[in-house]
């Protein structure tokens, strides 16, 4: 994905970020992917279609995905990372990339 760099979260947690935003965030000791989505009724979608894989993290952001990383494919991984990107990421690099989802 265009601008993106491996990283660490504040917790020093490695994190995937685009520019200086973190999109991406291992947690649970690499178990679990925190991601982001572009609007909060998607949290909801995700833990409804699947309540084994995703939860919520309202207490911390109501944009906030946990996916059990055990629970998504290759694609599965490949959409939730693209959509965190298009989420956190800014209108310009996202206009610029208009390829990236």
């Amino acid at each position: 994905l265009p601008a993106t760099h491996v990283g660490e979260a504040h917790s020093g947690e490695p994190a995937v970020l685009v520019r200086d935003r973190i999109f991406a965030r291992s947690r649970e000791a690499g178990q679990v992917l925190q991601f982001w989505v572009a609007d909060e009724q998607l949290v909801d979608g995700y833990v409804e279609s699947d309540g084994a894989t995703f939860r919520s993290a309202r207490g911390y952001s109501r944009t906030v995905v946990m996916g059990r990383l055990s629970g998504l494919d290759d694609g599965d991984l490949r959409d939730v990372l693209v959509g965190s990107w298009r989420a956190r990421t800014t209108a310009s690099l996202r206009r610029q990339h208009p390829e990236v989802g």
